[in-house]
């Protein structure tokens, strides 16, 4: 009776310690997780602005050497300048517009994450005119 009694103590975890260690998990896991998806909008707002500069950089040899780009077509620059044209980080195609709306030749943009114009937060497009 008496070691059936020793076992019973033993033998696990009771209810409140279960309860107090779930506690603890969820206080971390709501620290952790606005952390975590804070520092995803920052990787991916620095994959477009590199994306951009790259681009940007092909655009330049390329108009140096040829005829400047027109329209919005980016394709010209695939083979000699670029390898591929990147996605930004939200899986759109960066957009290239001649004449540039924002006081330069052209502007090319990322859409941002709700893919459309405009938009704030982590849906404000990122483009050529505000690399940082």
């Amino acid at each position: 009776m008496q070691r059936t009694r020793q076992l019973r103590r033993t033998a696990g975890f009771s209810l409140i310690e279960l309860l107090i260690v779930v506690a603890i998990i969820a206080a971390l896991v709501g620290v952790a997780v606005p952390m975590f998806q804070k520092n995803i909008q920052e990787a991916h707002r620095a994959k477009a602005n590199q994306d951009l500069d790259t681009i940007r950089n092909a655009i330049t040899l390329h108009d140096s050497q040829n005829k400047p780009l027109i329209g919005t077509d980016l394709k010209p620059l695939l083979g000699r300048y670029l390898q591929e044209l990147p996605r930004d980080p939200w899986g759109n195609e960066y957009r290239y517009l001649v004449p540039g709306s924002h006081g330069g030749a052209y502007d090319l943009y990322s859409l941002g994450a709700d893919g459309e114009p405009g938009g704030e937060g982590t849906d404000v497009d990122i483009g050529s005119w505000n690399l940082e």
